[in-house]
């Protein structure tokens, strides 16, 4: 097995997964698995028996939700004029067979569940829907304080794995802030203020959605500063006689003895920690985006307070 493949997404979740969020009305799919979620299935839900909920109380919800969720498109031949307890039927057999809801016979009662693995996906659907702020201080105190634990004994390749995973969830999180920041431009464009304004409004905005501790990402203090004792704690775990206890860890717990596919995933983690090195880099370029988000912000704001024939020019020069 090719240890840099990606990973089969489509092995894991129902073929049919996403085919309601891809329809004419997947604005309402959406909104009717979250609430489904909340009420049933979820972590804030009331743990449901082990054999699932009556396929007629969740049926009743979705008419429930209908009520307050018009109108929907009319599409696959079903018309928002169909009534409720029809469509809601209708709904929840589009669910079930995309794979969100699992429907199975208990004696005489049709029981409905949703999978672990389908509401691991809603669950990370829901979380990245509702992203606020990241503080990257706060993601590399978690990074080193389970590389710690490694190096000492107290932990395996578990966390070890949680700690690779963070990293490589950081350095992504970086990466992407550049292209947000360029789509805010269409926004800050729209605002009819002094430049001065728009660089605190800007500076503001990115501070607060996008990375919560941008201000301080340089200080000395900050603790990507201890990005070097992460680095060297992962070339520690690459020696013997900390690699050997993991791919112990690995072959035991992990790949069912395989020793190749061990070693595999110890290199995988180890190869994601090592690349926080490359933070700087990813850190440069996001500076440089900002820089030039603003001199672009403060040239159109120029431009709205002074002559239109001057934008192009304004604009080149930033």
């Amino acid at each position: 097995m090719d240890s840099t493949a990606p990973p089969d997404l489509l092995s894991v979740v129902p073929d049919g997964v996403f085919g309601p969020l891809a329809s004419p009305n997947r604005r309402h799919y959406w909104r009717l698995l979250c609430r489904l979620f909340g009420e049933f299935f979820g972590p804030d839900a009331p743990l449901p028996p082990s054999t699932g909920l009556p396929r007629r109380e969740i049926t009743a919800a979705l008419e429930r939700y209908l009520l307050t969720d018009d109108p929907w498109e009319d599409a696959e031949g079903e018309s928002p004029d169909t009534p409720l307890p029809v469509r809601a039927a209708g709904i929840y057999e589009r669910l079930r067979a995309a794979g969100w809801l699992r429907q199975e016979r208990i004696g005489a009662r049709e029981m409905v569940s949703m999978t672990p693995v389908v509401a691991r996906l809603l669950a990370t659907l829901l979380e990245f829907s509702e992203r606020g702020p990241a503080f990257l201080g706060a993601k590399v105190r978690s990074i080193e304080l389970q590389l710690q634990q490694v190096v000492d004994g107290q932990a395996g390749g578990d966390t070890l794995d949680e700690a690779a995973d963070q990293a490589r969830q950081l350095l992504s999180h970086v990466s992407a802030i550049g292209v947000q920041v360029r789509d805010l431009m269409p926004e800050l464009s729209r605002a009819e203020s002094t430049a001065q304004f728009a660089r605190q409004l800007f500076e503001r905005y990115v501070g607060e959605l996008f990375v919560g501790d941008y201000a301080e990402l340089h200080r000395a203090d900050h603790p990507l500063a201890r990005r070097t004792a992460i680095l060297a704690m992962a070339r520690q775990l690459a020696e013997s006689p900390l690699r050997e206890r993991l791919l112990e860890w690995y072959r035991d717990r992990a790949t069912h003895g395989d020793p190749d596919r061990a070693a595999q995933r110890l290199e995988r983690s180890l190869r994601r920690l090592r690349e926080i090195d490359r933070i700087d880099e990813f850190l440069a370029r996001l500076d440089d985006d900002i820089r030039q988000a603003n001199r672009r912000a403060l040239a159109y704001l120029d431009y709205r307070l002074r002559a239109p024939d001057r934008l192009d020019a304004l604009l080149r020069r930033a």
